[in-house]
């Protein structure tokens, strides 16, 4: 039990009407094994603190042990472009990606988080990347909320790359073209994934009333 413990990793999803929580064992020389899940709808008016509160009481039911935590960002809460860039190293990309982030949302640079994932490279030195841009204080939201359960480790992954990954866990062997689409409770999310890389992701409401 102890070494499972040690293994075990939460992944939480904080939406504007749900809170998930999904404890998973990672061995390292064999499949993630998902043990545990805990979902609650949360009323319209509820404030992070009460937030907090509530992922403080998932993780007692579920044994949290000070393990790892992965924040699955929602993909409304992002912006993803896909882009040829004249660069190929991480430290050019970087500097490319830094600077072109504020053309799509209208925040200063130094307002922004990028990250990226690189699908390709080409003949001529481009790269082809999936860029991802947030707000800082969306994140800096998302940790305030984290930060009384006292997580020694947090990682902030965007939604898109949890199917993906999810998809890849499932399909191991499989490397062509899919698209996913999850659909939850007021939300739609479709991901384009090429050669176990993200494409393309977009999200939409989704209004059950309307048949």
């Amino acid at each position: 039990m102890k070494a499972k413990d040690k293994n075990s990793i939460f992944i939480c999803s904080i939406t504007e009407n749900s809170l998930k929580v999904i404890k998973c064992l990672s061995p390292i020389k064999s499949k993630v094994e998902f043990v545990g899940l805990e979902v609650e709808l949360l009323p319209p008016d509820i404030d992070d603190k009460k937030i907090s509160e509530k992922l403080d009481q998932i993780f007692k039911k579920l044994d949290y042990k000070l393990n790892p935590v992965i924040i699955s960002l929602p993909i409304n809460l992002a912006t993803c472009r896909y882009l040829k860039v004249p660069a190929s190293t991480p430290e050019e990309i970087e500097n490319i990606t830094n600077l072109q982030a504020s053309r799509y949302l209208p925040y200063p640079a130094d307002e922004l988080i990028t990250g990226y994932q690189k699908i390709s490279t080409d003949k001529d030195g481009y790269s082809y990347i999936n860029l991802i841009i947030v707000h800082k204080d969306t994140i800096e939201r998302y940790l305030k909320i984290f930060k009384e359960l006292k997580t020694p480790s947090i990682s902030v992954v965007l939604s898109s790359y949890g199917l993906c990954n999810l998809y890849k866990h499932i399909k191991p062997d499989e490397s062509g073209t899919v698209m996913i689409v999850e659909i939850d409770n007021q939300q739609v999310e479709l991901v384009m994934i090429y050669s176990k890389k993200v494409l393309f992701s977009r999200s939409f409401k989704l209004d059950r009333t309307n048949p």
